[in-house]
């Protein structure tokens, strides 16, 4: 099962954040995504992967400058034509 679960951290830098000095939600949503994408091309060899869906996504504290966000993505089904990758994050 090993290979269907990845781990990804990128440290927070200043120009992700937003006026308030918090991240970008958008920037952790492209972490995730970029998580999703590869722990995909982990499994089935395909040139192009695409996002159908976001079921959820919560944001329960804000993120600051200099904080590791730490991403994993893991395969919970894969179908003939589709995948389904649960992604989390945290500071």
């Amino acid at each position: 099962m090993a290979q269907n679960k990845l781990i990804i951290s990128q440290v927070m830098m200043p120009n992700q954040t937003n006026p308030s000095g918090n991240i970008y939600g958008g920037d952790i949503m492209k972490m995730m995504d970029s998580a999703a994408y590869a722990v995909t091309r982990k499994i089935r060899d395909a040139a192009t992967s695409s996002l159908a869906r976001v079921d959820e996504l919560e944001f329960h504290l804000p993120i600051l400058v200099g904080d590791l966000v730490t991403c994993t993505a893991e395969i919970v089904f894969v179908g003939h034509s589709s995948m389904e990758v649960t992604v989390t994050s945290s500071p």
